[in-house]
C-alpha cells in the first residue's frame, strides 16, 4: 500500500508528526460509533496511527466466540462496514492506518476447503513390520501439555530412498538383510506425504453455509500462489465499497503478524524441486531427519522422531531444508510486497538476513523476543544492512501482565527495543472499549488514559523521530547464521586466514587490544547501550540507555562537534556545558538513574544558545550548569560546607563557597484525595467507565496505597497537595525531586503545570514558579485498573473465557515474578533542593 503524501508527517523534535508517533492495535466486530470514538480517543492522547487488527479472539482458539462470525466474520458485509468506519475516523483525526491482511495474525483468509494454495504439511507413517496402511490424517490442535513420542537412531549410511520402488497402486515390497544371532538391529520403512493441512487462522461461524462463513485457512507462505489466495480475497471482499479509496488517503501499510501456523513440518509443492536445484541432491532421501524441530509444533509433533549417528549429517540436512524454505518464502514476500506494503514473520525457521530485504518495514515484537537486546540486534542488523530506515516493534505484550502493566515498565521495554535497533513502536492491545466481551489493557478504562498516557506517547514519538533519522553506525557486525555444515570440508570454507580467531564474547577485548575502539566508548559502573545515527556531515544523534541500576560514568564519543542534550520528555534542546575534548573524541560524564535513557546531539551548526567556552572539570556535588546570553555559564551549587573550584576550557579556574545555599526541604504533611474507580453493579456493563467516589486522607509521610487503610485494592486517581515556605534572595533557585514514578505523575507549583517528568528520575528546576512565602505543590497520580480487579476476578471474563484464565492474568503465577505487583501512588520521598547560582563570568559570550 503506497503511503499517502499530504505534507510533512515527520514534524520536529519538540512536536513530532504522525509518522513518528506510536501506533496501536484495535479489534473489530463492534458498534460503529463506539469504534470511531475510541479512535478519536487515541488521537487525543497523541497516537500517530492504528494497526487495525481483526483480532477475533486469537482466531477463536482461546474461548467460545461471543458473536456469530457467520455474520461478523472477516470479509463479511458487517466487517466491511466496521473497516470503513475505522478508516473514516482515522482520516478525520489525521492518523495513519495499517490494515491486517486477515483475521487474528493476518496469516490466512476465507477459502474453499479444498483450495490447493492453502497451507500444506507433511504427515508420516512408520512401518515396523509387514502391514497395509492408509495415509494418516493430519490433525491440527492447540493444547497445553506434553505428547509422548519415540526416538529412533539410525545408521547414516543405511538410509536409502526407495520411492522409485513404490508401485502405481501404492504397494511397496522390500527384503531386508537377515540379522545375525543376538543382533538387535531393526529395519524401518518411513513414508512421508504432503497434503492440505487444514490449519486455520480463524474458526468457522455458527452453522456456516458458505466458505465466507467457514473461518479462514492459513495460506501457503512459501509460494506466490499462496500469496495470491490472500490478495485475491482482499480485492474481492475487503477493498470494496470505498475502502480502497480511503486506504489510498490514510493508509500506511497492509501487514501480517508472525506466522503462528501449527505444523509439524512446513512444506510446499515446489520444495522438492527447489531443494534439488539449490543443493544438488534430493530432499526425500533423508526426510526422516526433519521429524523434529522444523515446524511450529502446537501439539502437532510426530510420534516418531529420527536421528542419525552422524550429527553433522543431521544438522547439514536441516540447514539445507531451512535455506530452501527461506528461498521459497521470499517468493511469497515478493508477491505480497509488490501488491501492497510489508510484513515480516519469524515463527518459521528461516534466515532473517535473506528475508528482510524483501519487505518494506520489518517488524519484531517484545513478546517472542523476550525484550532481549541481543535478540533485537540479530533482527535489526540485517535490516540495517538492507538499508531499512524503519524497523518496527509490536510493543508491550507481556504474559500475565494485562491491566497490571505500568507505563514506566512499558517504556523500559521500549528503551530496550531502541537499544536493540528498533525505531518504531506499535503498542499492543489498545482495543475497543465499549460493549464487547474482549477488551484489553490500553483504553479509556485505565485511570491514566487522560492523566499521563500522552506524556509517554510524546516521549516515544520524539525518540522515534531521532532514531529514524540519518544512517545507523555500527561498531561490529557478527555473521551469526545458525548452520550445521561440516566445518572440516575445505572445499566449502577454505582456509581461515584471520588475524585472530575468538569466541563471540571475546570480540570486544580483542579489538581493543588491536587499538580499535567503539565510536561511543562507555566507561561506567553499569551496562549502558548506545545507538548512533549520522545525518550527513553536520549532525549525529546518540541514544544512551542504562540497562541497570543507578550509575555514573563517562562516554568518549568519536566526534568533536558541539554536544547538546535532547530531552525526549519535554522536547527541549540544551547545550551540554561540561565535557572535555581529546584525541578527536568528546568525553562527557553522565549520571543515569535505573532504566534511564538520554539523547545526545552533536552538531557543527552554530547555535546562538551555545557559549564559546565550556566547563572541563567541576566538583561532583554541582547539580547542573545553565547558559544565558547575558550572564554566560552559571553553576547550580547545592548546600555544602566545603568550597570548590570549576575549570573552564579557556584555562580559567572559578573558586566558590556554598555556605549561602540552604539545605534540602523535605515535603511532608500531604493531603490526599483519592478518586476511586469501582466497577458497575452489572459486570457486563462496559459502557459505564467506572463508579467513582472520593476518599480523603492526611499523610504525615508518603506511603504506597497498599499500606494505607482502605486503599490496598483501589484503582483510580490520587490528588496530592502540600506546601513549603520559601524566603530566599533571587540568586537562590530550586529543583524539585519526586524520585521514581510508579505509573503516572503530573505536578504543578503554585498553579503552574510542570513539564512532563522523566519517570525514572522525576526532577525539574522550579525556580521560575517560586514565590516568597508559602508555595503550593500539587500532584496527580494514576494507578492501573488491576488493583480493583484482583478481588473481583472470579466474576470476570477474560478473552471470553472464565475466571481460570483471569486468575493468571490479574494475579500472576504463584511463586514467580509474575505475581509481583507495582506499588501505587506517590512512594518516594519528595524534596526541594535549593541551590546557589554562581556565574562563571569569563565565559560570557563576546
Amino acid at each position: 500500500m503506497q503511503q499517502r503524501s499530504t505534507g510533512n508527517h515527520i514534524g520536529s523534535f519538540s512536536l513530532p508528526g504522525a509518522s513518528s508517533r506510536p501506533s496501536s492495535d484495535s479489534d473489530a466486530s463492534v458498534d460503529l460509533e463506539g469504534l470511531a470514538g475510541d479512535i478519536r480517543g487515541l488521537a487525543a492522547i497523541g497516537a500517530g496511527g492504528i494497526e487495525f487488527n481483526n483480532h477475533f479472539n486469537y482466531g477463536g482458539t482461546i474461548a467460545k466466540p461471543q458473536s456469530d462470525w457467520s455474520i461478523y466474520g472477516f470479509g463479511t458485509e458487517a466487517y466491511n462496514r466496521v473497516l470503513k468506519t475505522a478508516l473514516e475516523a482515522a482520516k478525520d483525526c489525521n492518523l495513519f492506518f495499517d490494515l491486517a491482511m486477515g483475521p487474528e495474525s493476518g496469516q490466512g483468509v476465507p477459502a474453499e476447503i479444498d483450495n490447493r494454495e492453502t497451507l500444506v504439511s507433511v504427515t508420516t507413517a512408520t512401518i515396523l513390520n509387514s502391514t497395509s496402511i492408509s495415509i494418516p490424517k493430519f490433525i491440527v490442535g492447540i493444547q497445553i501439555g506434553f505428547e509422548n513420542y519415540t526416538e529412533h537412531y539410525v545408521e547414516a549410511d543405511s538410509i536409502h530412498d526407495v520411492t522409485r520402488l513404490v508401485n502405481l497402486d501404492g504397494a511397496l515390497s522390500l527384503d531386508f538383510p537377515i540379522s545375525g544371532t543376538g543382533n538387535s538391529t531393526r529395519h524401518v520403512v518411513y513414508a512421508a506425504y504432503y497434503q492440505l493441512s487444514g490449519a486455520r487462522a480463524c474458526i468457522p461461524g455458527r452453522k456456516p453455509q458458505n466458505f465466507l462463513q467457514n473461518g479462514s485457512f492459513a495460506a501457503d507462505h512459501f509460494s506466490p500462489e499462496g500469496a495470491k489466495v490472500t490478495t485475491d480475497f482482499l480485492e474481492k471482499y475487503v477493498l470494496v465499497n470505498g475502502v480502497r479509496e480511503l486506504l489510498r488517503e490514510t493508509g500506511k501499510y497492509i501487514w501480517e503478524d508472525s506466522v503462528e501456523v501449527p505444523s509439524a513440518l512446513y512444506w510446499t509443492p515446489q520444495l522438492s524441486k527447489t531443494f534439488k536445484s539449490m543443493h544438488n541432491y534430493d530432499v526425500g532421501g533423508k526426510i526422516m531427519l526433519l521429524s523434529y524441530g522444523n515446524g511450529l509444533q502446537f501439539n502437532t509433533e510426530y510420534s516418531e522422531r529420527f536421528f542419525s549417528d552422524e550429527l553433522e549429517l543431521d544438522q547439514g540436512f536441516v540447514s539445507d531444508y531451512r535455506a530452501t524454505l527461506t528461498r521459497l518464502m521470499t517468493t511469497y514476500l515478493d508477491y505480497i510486497n509488490i501488491w501492497s506494503h510489508s510484513f515480516l514473520a519469524w515463527s518459521i525457521l528461516h534466515s532473517q538476513l535473506e528475508l528482510i530485504p524483501h519487505v518494506d518495514v520489518p517488524e519484531d515484537e517484545s513478546l517472542n523476543f523476550h525484550s532481549s537486546i541481543d535478540s533485537y540486534r540479530q533482527f535489526s542488523g540485517p535490516a540495517n544492512l538492507a538499508g531499512k530506515r524503519v524497523i518496527s516493534n509490536e510493543m508491550g505484550a507481556v504474559q500475565f501482565s494485562a491491566y497490571r502493566q505500568t507505563l514506566p515498565s512499558l517504556i523500559n521495554l521500549v528503551k530496550k527495543a531502541y537499544a536493540g535497533g528498533n525505531n518504531q513502536m506499535v503498542f499492543h492491545g489498545a482495543s475497543y472499549s465499549h460493549q464487547f466481551p474482549n477488551t484489553t489493557a490500553h483504553s479509556r478504562h485505565q485511570p491514566a488514559w487522560e492523566h499521563g498516557y500522552a506524556d509517554y506517547i510524546d516521549f516515544v514519538a520524539r525518540n522515534n523521530l531521532v532514531l529514524q533519522s540519518g544512517i545507523p553506525k555500527r561498531d561490529i557486525v557478527i555473521w551469526n547464521k545458525q548452520s550445521g555444515q561440516n566445518f572440516s570440508l575445505p572445499a566449502i570454507y577454505g582456509s581461515l586466514d584471520l588475524v585472530d580467531a575468538v569466541l563471540d564474547e571475546s570480540v570486544a577485548p580483542v579489538l581493543a587490544s588491536l587499538g580499535i575502539e567503539p565510536i561511543a566508548k562507555v566507561s561506567s559502573n553499569s551496562t549502558w547501550y548506545t545507538v548512533w545515527r549520522d545525518i550527513g556531515q553536520e549532525d549525529s544523534y546518540v541514544f544512551v540507555y542504562n540497562d541497570g541500576s543507578s550509575s555514573e560514568g563517562s562516554i568518549a564519543f568519536e566526534t568533536t562537534k558541539t554536544p547538546y542534550l535532547l530531552d525526549a520528555w519535554t522536547g527541549k534542546k540544551t547545550p551540554i556545558l561540561n565535557y572535555t575534548v581529546s584525541l578527536g573524541r568528546t568525553n562527557i560524564f553522565f549520571r543515569l538513574a535505573k532504566s534511564q535513557s538520554i539523547i545526545v546531539h552533536f552538531s557543527s551548526a552554530i547555535d546562538w544558545d551555545t557559549p564559546n567556552t565550556h566547563v572541563v572539570s567541576s566538583p561532583a556535588h554541582v547539580l547542573d550548569f545553565a547558559f544565558d546570553r547575558t550572564f554566560g555559564i552559571m553553576a547550580k551549587i547545592p548546600f555544602s560546607t566545603s568550597p570548590g573550584c570549576i575549570a573552564t576550557s579557556d584555562g580559567v579556574f572559578h573558586k566558590f563557597s556554598t555556605a549561602a545555599s540552604p539545605p534540602d526541604i523535605i515535603l511532608q504533611n500531604w493531603s490526599l484525595i483519592v478518586e476511586t474507580w469501582e466497577p458497575p453493579r452489572n459486570f457486563n456493563d462496559v459502557e459505564t467507565l467506572a463508579v467513582k467516589f472520593n476518599k480523603s486522607y492526611s499523610l504525615p509521610q508518603l506511603q504506597p496505597w497498599e499500606e494505607i487503610h482502605g486503599l490496598s485494592q483501589t484503582s483510580g486517581l490520587g490528588f496530592y497537595s502540600t506546601s513549603f515556605n520559601w524566603n530566599h534572595e533571587a540568586s537562590i533557585g530550586a529543583i524539585i525531586d519526586f524520585g521514581q514514578i510508579q505509573h503516572t505523575l503530573r505536578a504543578s507549583i503554585n498553579g503552574h503545570r510542570l513539564s512532563p517528568l522523566d519517570c525514572t528520575s522525576a526532577r525539574l528546576d522550579i525556580t521560575e514558579y517560586l514565590v516568597q512565602g508559602r508555595n503550593i505543590v500539587e500532584a496527580v497520580v494514576a494507578t492501573t485498573i488491576a488493583n480493583v480487579l484482583k478481588p473481583l476476578v472470579e466474576g470476570l471474563q477474560t478473552a471470553g473465557g472464565d475466571a481460570s484464565l483471569g486468575n493468571i492474568t490479574f494475579t500472576g503465577l504463584p511463586g514467580t515474578s509474575d505475581n509481583e505487583t507495582a506499588q501505587s501512588g506517590m512512594v518516594d520521598l519528595v524534596k526541594v533542593v535549593p541551590y546557589c547560582m554562581i556565574e562563571l563570568l569569563s565565559t560570557k559570550e563576546m
